[in-house]
């Protein structure tokens, strides 16, 4: 009964804030830039052929090692990384003069599809997006495998397909259908249409994480289809819940060496399934057999806070220890989540936390 009041009181509350809160903001606060100050570094470009545009927040203004990783990984396939932030400290600025193409801070507004339209509008007003024939928006709410961006399967399907209009390495359906928007990547075709100018130009400014949802995430999926975009999701729900990826990854988790593995082992399997599909996070959900099948991103919240209170992210690190042989790799993502404020003892490692605990099942599980 509390949990079904619970529920009522929450949709109560979204329900003012899309009616009330939010018209406001676009009706009053929300501004057409958030842009301070552009920084180029020319003798880093590439002709902005191809660009990343790299939403950043760090409240240090720290660049963590797997995200400078994904920078250099597309600065060398020769792709221009706009990297958008709200604050670097000096040696992030000096990291960044030497390895990125362009370096925008603005103000901390919008969230990630506000600075993706900001450094839209940079390309815009400099006379560099006629020139631009793939547009990649990537945001940091990441953990990144820097060793599986470079999988054949990757670099074919996602680097290399310019025939899709829309890709990204997740779906969901929860709301509507839409490409989740952590890691996207649009054609030609379709960001010189004036479907994708007209979004863009007509999306406010404002601090909403439910305007950034509903007409963000899910708005960009749903304009494009109804316009005939086609869109792709790398790792789609139907692939990852055939019958080889599960078995798959139920082999590696077979031969975990942990405690209590056979009395969990069934609700791990569960949890792939015991959902309707319209409510699930499949990039949350699903993060067990996006890694068994070499995603190069996991969601960072599936880790840091678990909404979904989901049983496998006890065995986190049990099982990028059993996919992932490089040490370096492995020291990127435990830096990563020393950020996220983890606790767990990994190869002598001690991380402190006070958001969950992960890698010491207890007796109860």
């Amino acid at each position: 009964m509390f949990i079904e009041i619970k529920k009522f009181v929450k949709n109560c509350f979204l329900v003012f804030e899309r009616i009330f809160i939010i018209s406001f903001k676009v009706n009053f606060l929300s501004i057409k830039t958030a842009t301070l100050k552009e920084t180029i570094y020319e003798k880093n470009t590439h002709g902005f052929k191809s660009c990343v545009l790299f939403c950043h927040y760090n409240k240090y203004g720290l660049i963590l090692e797997q995200v400078r990783e994904v920078c250099i990984f597309f600065q060398l396939l020769g792709i221009d990384v706009i990297f958008l932030t709200t604050k670097v400290s000096d040696e992030s600025r000096n990291w960044l003069g030497k390895n990125v193409s362009v370096v925008i801070t603005r103000k901390n507004l919008g969230r990630d599809f506000g600075a993706w339209k900001d450094g839209i509008s940079f390309l815009q007003n400099r006379n560099l997006f006629a020139n631009c024939s793939e547009l990649y928006l990537i945001n940091d709410s990441a953990i990144f495998i820097p060793n599986n961006l470079n999988n054949e399967r990757f670099k074919n399907e996602f680097i290399n397909d310019i025939d899709t209009d829309a890709i990204g390495l997740t779906e969901s359906w929860q709301q509507a259908y839409h490409l989740q928007s952590y890691f996207l990547k649009f054609n030609k075709r379709l960001i010189h249409s004036k479907t994708f100018y007209d979004y863009w130009t007509n999306y406010p400014l404002i601090n909403s994480r439910l305007f950034s949802i509903e007409n963000g995430e899910i708005g960009i999926s749903q304009t494009l289809l109804h316009n005939g975009y086609n869109l792709k999701a790398l790792y789609s729900v139907s692939e990852l819940l055939r019958k080889e990826s599960i078995n798959k990854f139920l082999s590696v988790f077979d031969a975990l060496t942990v405690p209590n593995l056979d009395r969990i082992k069934d609700s791990v399997f569960n949890e792939f399934f015991a959902i309707d599909f319209t409510q699930m996070n499949p990039s949350h959900r699903l993060w067990a057999l996006l890694l068994s099948n070499d995603c190069p991103v996991l969601k960072k919240d599936m880790v840091e806070r678990n909404p979904e209170n989901l049983v496998s992210i006890r065995y986190f690190m049990y099982l990028i220890e059993s996919y992932i042989d490089d040490k370096q790799v492995k020291g990127v993502i435990l830096d990563a989540l020393c950020h996220i404020k983890l606790q767990y003892k990994f190869k002598g490692i001690s991380i402190n936390s006070k958001s969950l605990r992960i890698l010491q099942p207890s007796d109860e599980t």
